[in-house]
């Protein structure tokens, strides 16, 4: 069985992602509408993949961002306590991007549960038993604040979110809002046009913690940008459309496809340090990650009455080059695919001893995680093997003693 979601969710989960999304019927971008379950709520789908927690590998979901029309076939029910959501599924297909608006947003919004997933506090105990159990919801609250709370080893980014009159402290998981925040704490400026997708996590030491799995903000902005054309003041329209100057091509050292709130923008890294952002057009099929070739873009300029000029990048598939997977890596970590030193390894397995996650590895020594993983399975081997042959060595020496010994005994 094969079904439509639009993705509401594509947050951090142990090392990967997690997806979820409300079923929709579909047709075209133009032509869907939620599927809804026998209370009238929007019916929610979560798919897992067959990973340690069910996470979705970080390749697979980088193509997929909020407001991405999925495709997912073969899907298999596997719900499990408070997650009902969850299905299994064969593959994982874009189909387009829907744009958001107040009114998409609204279909979407939980107008049922009083509270956010049961009780007023931060989790949901694994002995609690709920008589209709769910755990994604999508809300309109009173009122939201972001802080970071750095009483942790790491610092963790956190909402107070005033719902129905309650305040819940909940942390938040949305990589591209984490991003956006760090860069710009003043970020939400209209605190009560904020829309959140919130989730219940997996089971930790006997609780389900509560979640702020995407955030959505600033959406009549985002209503703008799509262009269109006609003399209506009421819609944007095309001022210009140029080629970038060889003096701004000049400026750019590369420009790469990256996630936004809600699709995808081009980050330009300039020659002189520092980057800066541009909406790609709605209409863009291209995936986060890749280069684009700046002299096959166009740059748009859309205008409306009583706001200010907005601008969007224009380019067609056939205008990007795909980097491999190799130039990919390389891009991502300094040292992909450049051969280990015997230094290195010497620090790789003192760091390794010494507790160094992961993740600081690979930092300290600008490669991936597969990269690390493999050198320390290699090395340990290597030492694993060279204990043996040691002790191998050893018990070869005592039984030739004794031998030499008995011999001895007998030749007396």
């Amino acid at each position: 069985m094969d079904k439509h979601i639009i993705c509401l969710a594509n947050s951090y989960k142990r090392g990967g992602r997690c997806i979820a999304g409300i079923e929709i019927t579909f047709n075209s971008s133009d032509d869907w509408a939620v599927v809804r379950d026998n209370v009238g709520l929007p019916k929610w789908i979560r798919p897992i993949a067959m990973t340690t927690y069910g996470e979705i590998p970080n390749n697979v979901a980088s193509r997929i961002d909020c407001f991405s029309v999925i495709k997912l076939t073969d899907i298999t029910l596997c719900p499990k306590q408070f997650h009902v959501e969850d299905v299994y599924y064969s593959t994982m297909e874009y189909c387009c991007q829907i744009q958001p608006t107040f009114e998409i947003l609204n279909q979407f919004i939980d107008n049922i549960h009083d509270k956010i997933f049961y009780n007023q506090g931060r989790a949901i105990s694994t002995n609690s038993t709920e008589p209709s159990p769910y755990s994604l919801m999508i809300i309109r609250p009173d009122n939201v604040s972001t802080y970071v709370n750095d009483s942790w080893e790491k610092p963790k980014t956190r909402m107070l979110i005033t719902y129905r009159d309650v305040t819940y402290d909940l942390p938040v998981t949305d990589p591209v809002f984490l991003d956006h925040y760090k860069a710009n704490p003043n970020l939400i400026q209209d605190s009560k046009n904020v829309y959140l997708t919130l989730s219940l996590g997996l089971e930790f030491e006997g609780w389900h913690h509560k979640l702020v799995a995407s955030v959505f903000h600033s959406i009549s902005e985002n209503e703008a940008r799509t262009s269109a054309s006609g003399p209506s003041s009421n819609k944007w329209i095309v001022k210009e459309e140029r080629s970038f100057t060889e003096e701004e091509i000049g400026s750019i050292l590369n420009a790469v496809v990256v996630a936004n709130q809600y699709g995808k923008s081009l980050c330009f890294y300039m020659k002189a340090g520092g980057q800066s952002y541009i909406p790609l057009s709605p209409n863009c099929d291209i995936g986060t990650g890749e280069t684009v070739d700046i002299r096959r873009c166009k740059l748009v300029t859309l205008g409306k009455a009583g706001h200010n000029d907005i601008f969007r990048v224009c380019l067609e598939t056939d205008n990007t080059t795909k980097p491999s997977y190799i130039e990919q890596q390389k891009q991502l970590h300094r040292n992909a695919y450049a051969k280990w030193t015997k230094e290195e390894d010497t620090m790789l397995l003192r760091l390794h001893s010494e507790g160094k996650s992961i993740n600081q590895l690979m930092e300290y020594f600008g490669r991936n995680q597969g990269s690390i993983i493999s050198r320390l399975n290699k090395l340990e081997g290597m030492e694993s093997q060279t204990a043996a042959t040691h002790e191998t060595t050893e018990h070869k020496s005592l039984w030739t003693r004794l031998f030499d010994l008995v011999n001895k005994k007998r030749t007396n």
